[in-house]
């Protein structure tokens, strides 16, 4: 039931996020995003570091959750503060490096947002031990469609960039004042900071860990910012974030539903792995083909819904889709790691991957174009997520099968429709109407093929749709016989 909370939240954030990003690329520029882009670079690690682990070292205390609740509010709230400090302190090297008085404007504006997120995090770890997903969902939905909504309308009102961090501080706030209302946690003045230790010692692997997933996440927009235009950044900028949604909507969230369930079951290896591979391979049937069909439609949906400022951006969505959509599992094998308490494996996995990944788009930005840093993102992405799944499961008797058996029928059968697809879009003619044809060719083509083949394939998925559809049909044959 957790699960089926979490997707039907992550498809209404996803529909209000695609409807938000509509609006702005009408009413916002490529400069703009290329902006609140470079703020994030700075933003992103100071984040990294109010909360690189501590909420998921609380969940994975579970029954003892209680005992660790109030020093893990004071150490959280402090180290919110620190990372205000430190958005604060590298606001004029930003302003310095990016050659922007914008962004030094912005951090400014935005220095106040890890304090506001750092209040969240124990009534979040509450939630997330008691498998209140449904109250999880709710909470993330505010927090999306919030921030749609303050960002939208203040873009409306000509702020430019600073709509993306007026958007960013009301969602948090709303945020962490809807977790408290629903996860009303005791608090007392007393710090207990002989307390702290223990918790910072678990949270330090893990905070590692998010600074250093934060050089994967960010350098390509850092690199890109000191190399090429701020046109270049906006357009590469725009590209990601719409090929991240898929990635961002059912990874990140099925997440909170897929750590505390593993970690109820930590010492039971067996059921870890059935159910994990169970997951992954449900996943990887719905999220591949979502992220490939993204990038079958992108050409026509931007041609049809976005202005034309924004058409270089096309290939590099096109080769993010793709590479994000490979690596959508990522989320949930680091979930399945932290419930095994493998903190050092995953800085190890991502340490290498930050080394690479920092040479690769280096080259790749003083050398190459934006495209050139979206195909490193693709072939990080198409190592990495096999890898990291490897890694998760191989302690608890997963092997490079049980990899292959996640990744081949979703990954086959949507590189097929996608081929399908584009070879039907490309016999429709572009004029007039033929762009909205196009798109509805494409999404057609690219559902048949890839319904048919996962039919005829046999995939856990099938199994799990007839089980639904058979409760929902039992369930109401039961109603009408009532009636």
């Amino acid at each position: 039931m957790g699960l089926l909370w979490m997707i039907s939240q992550a498809l209404g954030t996803k529909l209000s996020s695609i409807l938000g990003q509509l609006a702005l690329a009408w009413l916002l520029f490529p400069e703009h995003f290329a902006l609140i882009s470079l703020t994030y670079t700075v933003t992103a690690f100071a984040r990294a570091l109010e909360n690189g682990g501590l909420r998921e070292v609380l969940v994975h205390r579970g029954a003892s959750l209680g005992t660790w609740e109030n020093p893990g509010f004071w150490l959280s709230l402090a180290l919110g503060c620190l990372a205000s400090v430190l958005i604060v302190a590298l606001a004029p090297l930003a302003a310095m490096v990016y050659d922007s008085r914008e962004v030094y404007s912005l951090l400014m504006f935005l220095a106040v947002s890890p304090i506001l997120a750092s209040l969240s995090t124990v009534p979040h770890a509450r939630l997330s031990s008691d498998h209140r997903f449904r109250a999880l969902a709710g909470l993330a939905a505010l927090q999306g469609l919030s921030q749609v909504i303050v960002t939208v309308a203040m873009a409306w009102q000509g702020w430019g960039a600073f709509s993306f961090a007026g958007g960013t501080l009301a969602s948090t706030g709303l945020y962490t004042v809807g977790a408290w209302v629903v996860s009303p946690i005791p608090i007392r003045w007393k710090l207990e900071l002989g307390q702290w230790l223990p918790l910072w010692s678990d949270t330090l692997s893990l905070t590692l860990v998010a600074l250093v997933t934060t050089v994967i996440q960010q350098i390509d927009y850092m690199l890109l910012g000191v190399f090429h235009s701020k046109l270049d950044v906006g357009h590469y900028f725009f590209a990601y974030s719409l090929a991240t949604q898929t990635t961002q909507v059912l990874g990140s969230n099925l997440s909170a539903v897929f750590l505390p369930v593993l970690c109820k079951i930590q010492n039971d290896a067996r059921r870890q792995l059935q159910g994990s591979i169970h997951a992954f391979q449900l996943l990887a049937a719905i999220g591949i083909p979502m992220a490939f069909l993204q990038c079958a439609a992108t050409d026509s949906g931007f041609r049809l819904f976005f202005p034309e400022k924004w058409l270089p951006a096309i290939p590099c969505c096109q080769v993010l889709s793709l590479g994000l959509g490979l690596n959508l599992l990522s989320s949930l094998c680091w979930s399945l790691l932290k419930s095994q308490g493998r903190f050092r494996t995953i800085l190890m996995i991502n340490s290498v991957g930050a080394v690479a990944f920092t040479f690769a788009v280096a080259v790749a930005s003083a050398f190459g174009t934006p495209l050139h840093v979206a195909w490193c993102v693709f072939v990080l992405c198409a190592v990495y997520s096999p890898v990291v799944l490897w890694f998760s499961i191989e302690r608890i008797g997963g092997g490079w099968m049980d990899v292959w058996r996640v990744f081949q029928t979703p990954a086959i059968l949507s590189t097929v429709a996608l081929a399908g697809s584009w070879l039907a879009e490309s016999m429709i003619p572009p004029a007039g109407w033929g762009t909205a044809l196009r798109l509805v060719v494409v999404t057609v083509v690219f559902c048949l093929v890839y319904g048919i083949g996962l039919l005829f394939s046999g995939h856990p998925l099938v199994g799990e749709m007839n089980r639904m559809a058979g409760h929902l049909w039992s369930g109401r044959s039961r109603v009408s016989h009532e009636n």
